[in-house]
């Protein structure tokens, strides 16, 4: 039996392989649950696991680089619209294309969130994501280093010290993308909302416009392992099989598996707007928003060529 160390997240796609209810044939798990950031420092700086589930911006930028130490499978444990991730000075900004010649707030230039977010600001709303300026830095805790970011993007630091939560307030940012609420916000600062207020509205239609439902997260493989025949199916499908029990968990809504008074209302929703199999993995049924991520990575300037998707999947797993 081949072990495995596999690093994830723990979200509910991956949990029945996590706690051994569904497994990777012919391997043994040994698995991690630990927050994304420690996952990314720990395999991008030495390749520590075997398998990792990683942030779709930072594979592609390190598969760009042509020395990433991973090799994604088409199976995405993490998807999310991102609509109500934008924070925004109300006093000045009313409309997406408001954001044009503005300084906008963000954790980092390259994260899949802010990707998606330009994409879908450029595509939906015509803006002119080159006319925005990016201030990066910690949102509740300053970083204190500079940006890596492209050198044609307006990308600089937050001033020595601040936080992007503390410029937001005081209005020496526009706006903030982050991915839970700022303090600021929560706790009703009465210039600062969010660009979508209904969000939930906004993310529906985007849907309904472009059949994209983001795909936030990969899990990768070490390229070391890449060659071992059938190894790279195997693990995809231990990966489908874990998210279809997690989704059949989740239509259970007799005895529901997460602790939400209205589970049944939101599961029935989300199949009637998005369709039964709305978290699909593979390549086939998710190629035209992977191709539409891989061109806003270029856009952005984050990768120097246009990958194709046989650049970021492993050859095995191209006609899932």
């Amino acid at each position: 039996m081949q072990s495995l160390s596999l690093a994830c997240c723990g979200g509910q796609p991956t949990r029945p392989l996590l706690d051994g209810r569904i497994g990777i044939e012919g391997c043994t798990l040994r698995p991690f649950r630990l927050p994304l950031a420690e996952i990314l420092r720990r395999a991008y700086g030495g390749a520590e696991f075997d398998l990792a589930e990683l942030g779709l911006g930072s594979y592609v930028q390190c598969a760009a680089g042509g020395r990433c130490p991973y090799v994604a499978i088409p199976a995405y444990p993490l998807r999310s619209f991102r609509h109500r991730d934008v924070y925004v000075r109300a006093d000045r900004i009313a409309a997406p294309a408001d954001l044009e010649g503005k300084r906008v707030g963000l954790v980092d230039y390259g994260m899949t969130a802010a990707v998606v977010l330009r994409g879908l600001l450029r595509d939906s709303f015509g803006v002119d994501t080159g006319a925005i300026g990016w201030v990066v830095d910690g949102i509740e805790s300053p970083f204190g280093v500079q940006p890596n970011s492209p050198a044609d993007a307006a990308v600089e630091a937050a001033p020595e010290g601040e936080t992007l939560d503390q410029l937001l307030a005081a209005g020496a940012i526009d706006a903030l993308i982050a991915l839970a609420p700022p303090p600021c916000f929560a706790a009703g600062h009465p210039d600062v909302a969010r660009l979508f207020p209904d969000y939930r509205k906004a993310e529906a239609a985007s849907f309904a416009a472009s059949g994209v439902f983001p795909i936030m997260h990969v899990i990768a493989m070490r390229r070391e392992l890449a060659n071992r025949p059938g190894l790279a199916q195997a693990v995809y499908t231990g990966f489908l099989a874990a998210k279809n029990r997690a989704m059949d968990d989740l239509g259970v809504t007799q005895a529901p598996k997460l602790t939400l008074p209205w589970l049944a209302a939101a599961y029935e929703e989300s199949v009637a707007v998005l369709g039964a199999d709305y978290w699909s993995y593979g390549v086939s049924r998710n190629r035209s928003q992977l191709d539409r991520f891989l061109a806003d990575a270029h856009s952005d300037g984050l990768t120097p060529d246009r990958l194709g998707i046989g650049d970021v999947f492993h050859p095995d797993t191209l006609d899932t």
